[in-house]
């Protein structure tokens, strides 16, 4: 076979071997390319700094992914001030970075709650590596947060997605980790939700791992009143079991609780097909652990009225 020819550059003779050690790109100082990273996605960082052995170092400098990382968490949204505190803590590597960039990698999530939680929910997911799906086929998990209301699930099945409160997504982007939906030893690790005995509500005084991020039993729906007694245990209860509540009935609410079928609130629901339930519907929610029907506790049906202590 014939030999293969030499080229010329400049006024030398260079094999073609040596002549990728002669390339411009090749003696770029890495202050160049540093910045050819910070303009470039991960995964194409990733790629080059796997495929050019030169190029593994300014791409691969974890103070390089240190700022990468602080740039993209400082523009999250969803996040409260504490939370963003706390993750901007972690940017210090490669590895805490790309560890929460594929969280949820090739899970595909849908998202109950109102529109401006949804639209932040929805960057969260995407930016640790999921997908915002419809209700349907093929979804891996459901996360419910503010303003669920008729879009949470019921009582969930044994083949159907997990369901979690949507501040799991912030806890584990937090940690960097997939959180159980309770913690360690709960004694209600077997439910579907959490229930106020034993089950401790998210919050970052006790920290995202000693929380339990099963929805809650009134998760996402918002609830008010009208004619019942001690109004303000009432309201207490709703938002100790992850519920909203208020004075006002707007088309938002997602339950009225009436102690009798007349009243402004109660023509107004009749109206705009909100559902009108006993007291006695969130005693036994928190009595049974799961949401019951509220077909079998509306008020005109209901042979019992509520009054503070007993039935009669």
């Amino acid at each position: 076979r014939a030999r293969p020819r030499a080229i010329v550059v400049g006024e030398r003779l260079e094999s073609p071997g040596s002549l990728q050690l002669q390339r411009p790109w090749a003696r770029m100082p890495n202050e160049v390319w540093v910045a050819v990273a910070d303009a470039l996605p991960d995964v194409e960082v990733c790629m080059c700094a796997a495929v050019a052995s030169s190029l593994h170092g300014p791409f691969a400098f974890e103070g390089h992914w240190a700022s990468r990382a602080k740039r993209a968490w400082s523009q999250l949204r969803g996040l409260s001030h504490d939370e963003r505190e706390l993750l901007l803590q972690a940017a210090t590597d490669r590895w805490n970075y790309t560890s929460r960039r594929s969280l949820l990698k090739g899970c595909r999530v849908a998202l109950c709650a109102c529109r401006s939680e949804a639209v932040a929910l929805a960057e969260l997911v995407r930016h640790c590596g999921g997908s915002v799906a419809r209700r349907g086929e093929g979804l891996q998990l459901v996360l419910i947060g503010r303003g669920a209301g008729g879009m949470r699930p019921r009582t969930p099945r044994r083949d159907a997605a997990l369901a979690l409160a949507a501040g799991w997504l912030r806890a584990s982007l937090v940690l960097g980790r997939r959180l159980p939906p309770h913690r360690e030893g709960c004694p209600a690790s077997g439910s579907a939700f959490s229930l106020p005995r034993s089950c401790i509500p998210p919050g970052l005084a006790a920290g995202g791992a000693l929380c339990c991020h099963a929805p809650r039993l009134l998760e996402g729906l918002l609830v008010t009143s009208s004619r019942v007694r001690d109004r303000e245990a009432l309201a207490a209860t709703v938002q100790a079991l992850g519920g909203e509540y208020t004075e006002e009935l707007t088309r938002a609410h997602t339950h009225l609780i009436a102690e009798a079928a007349e009243g402004l609130k109660f023509e107004y629901a009749q109206a705009h097909r909100i559902p009108v339930v006993s007291h006695a519907w969130l005693d036994q929610t928190m009595r049974h652990g799961a949401p019951m029907q509220e077909r079998f506790f509306t008020v005109t049906s209901c042979p019992f009225r509520y009054t503070g202590s007993s039935y009669r």
